[in-house]
């Protein structure tokens, strides 16, 4: 066996305030790009993050979806039946 180092001695077991430091700032960016010269970042911040209430608001259209049984045998007027259905629901909502 050869020397034993104590856990201290590594470098990663404690960084020095420069590391921290320069990795809290790394860490801390959020980028957010948008062709919108006319908003502010903090309308444009503000934007994003309703995006999520209106992906959940979407979600009926990302999948499945239970229906009654339709007694119609072709696939093709299946599909057209209930985006009709799903559309009527929506200009009624």
């Amino acid at each position: 066996m050869g020397d034993r180092v104590a856990l201290e001695d590594h470098p990663w077991h404690a960084p020095n305030a420069e590391t921290v430091a320069r990795e809290t700032v790394l860490n801390s960016m959020f980028v957010l790009i948008a062709n919108a010269p006319q908003y502010s970042a903090r309308q444009l911040l503000t934007a994003y993050k309703r995006q999520a209430a209106v992906e959940q608001g979407h979600h009926i259209f990302k999948g499945p979806l239970g229906v009654a049984p339709i007694f119609l045998k072709n696939p093709a007027k299946i599909t057209a039946y209930y985006v009709y259905v799903v559309y009527i629901a929506l200009l009624i909502w």
